[in-house]
């Protein structure tokens, strides 16, 4: 395998897209993926009466955040947000989310990509960019492993091609 070296260069276009990418300000949602919009509603008749998100997230959702109550990192896309640019926020939930104020829940449940959201938004704040410094040791991490990743699949198609089969 021969990975490319990553250079400052490099590091400071990945630094410079991401910047790019984010939008005036960053929401911190709790997300619910819920098999069927009956199940949804019904999370949401819950939630209305007194329910935690925390706990039915747990008991309903299929999403990966569920073991932690639904809530996901920080996110920030620009408004109007549009398809792919949206930190893997499905498009409609993220639309949603740029309608809602701190605290709010979807007061209805949002269907995205055949698949059922339960929308809550814990906190929305002014959007803060970090020093190219600061996330420079990151950046360089993980712009290195997606050049080690790349080499490795070069490496095995070229073995592949080569191969010979009996």
């Amino acid at each position: 395998m021969k990975p490319k070296p990553i250079s400052e260069d490099d590091v400071r276009k990945q630094y410079e897209m991401v910047k790019a990418g984010l939008g005036e300000f960053e929401y911190k949602p709790r997300i619910m993926l819920v098999q069927d919009e009956a199940t949804a509603r019904g999370v949401i008749a819950q939630l209305k009466s007194g329910g935690t998100f925390d706990a039915l997230a747990r008991l309903y959702s299929s999403a990966p955040s569920a073991a932690r109550g639904g809530a996901l990192d920080w996110i920030s896309f620009k408004a109007p947000p549009v398809a792919g640019k949206t930190q893997g926020i499905p498009l409609a939930v993220a639309q949603a989310m740029t309608g809602m104020k701190k605290g709010m829940l979807a007061a209805n449940p949002i269907a995205a990509d055949g698949r059922w959201y339960v929308v809550q938004l814990d906190d929305v704040r002014a959007t803060v960019v970090p020093e190219y410094e600061s996330v420079k040791p990151m950046l360089r991490r993980m712009l290195e492993a997606r050049e080690v990743e790349r080499a490795a699949e070069s490496l095995v198609k070229d073995l592949l091609a080569k191969a010979k089969v009996e």
